[in-house]
Formats: structure tokens, sequence, C-alpha cells
């Protein structure tokens, strides 16, 4: 799988750029550096291929272990699905990543977003105070 990814990256970067400039633009953040304050290298790569792949109207499938950012990534992608007029659909089966991915979210600097739950009980503490609960039009 490196050697793929590897080749995915350069293939991507001769067409694109500067990855860390290309998902910079992409996810409306002003400098690298900003970028790099809410994501790792590793991530950023992810993002990289994940919205080069959604430009392309493709999908995109995030196989990493447990621990390098795939919630990051999957909350890039739904930031970059807001800015550019989509509407970003998560769903998950275990019901406390919708805390996590809200976290995540947050943690991306993407404050402007109001999740439209239909699980027909979810009542969810977040780690803000707030409680992720079920959209009215679903009791």
């Amino acid at each position: 799988m490196q050697a793929t990814t590897a080749n995915a990256l350069a293939k991507l970067e001769r067409r694109v750029g500067s990855l860390d400039e290309y998902v910079c633009d992409r996810l409306g953040y002003g400098t690298p550096q900003e970028l790099h304050k809410y994501f790792s290298a590793e991530q950023v790569d992810a993002c990289a291929l994940a919205i080069a792949n959604l430009e392309k109207r493709s999908g995109f499938i995030i196989g990493d272990q447990t621990g390098i950012g795939k919630g990051r990534v999957v909350a890039a992608t739904i930031r970059y699905a807001k800015l550019t007029g989509r509407v970003p659909i998560f769903v998950t089966k275990d019901t406390p990543l919708y805390g996590d991915m809200i976290r995540d979210l947050r943690d991306i600097n993407l404050r402007r977003f109001r999740p439209f739950v239909t699980n027909s009980t979810l009542s969810l503490p977040l780690p803000d105070g707030r409680v992720l609960q079920t959209s009215p039009q679903f009791h």
C-alpha cells in the first residue's frame, strides 16, 4: 500500500502542485502554516487525495489504523463540502462517533455547522456542554 499511496500522491502533486497549498486553498485556510495548526502531514496527504477524488466526482476510502486521524480527514471533507455548496452526510454505526465528529469539526475551525440528526432517539452530550439531539422533524 505504501508504494501505491506514494505514487498517487506524486501523481496528484504533479497535477496540482504543492499538496499543502492545494489543501489550504480548497479548505479555505489562509496559509499552509494555518492548515498545519489543524492537520498533520499524513492528514493533509489524505485530504488532498480525498478532495481530488471529490473533484473528479469519485469516492475515497480512508483505511488508516486507529489514531492516525480519520475523523479529521472526514471533518475536512465536510468542510470542503460546505465551502463548495454541497450537502455533507455523515453516518456512523456507533452513536458516540457523532460527538467525536462534532469535536473534530470544531477542532479544524468549522464553527458554523448545524447537524441535522435523523436518528430516532439521539440525545448525546457534547464536550462543549451542548446536547446533540434528534431533529424535531423526526420526533
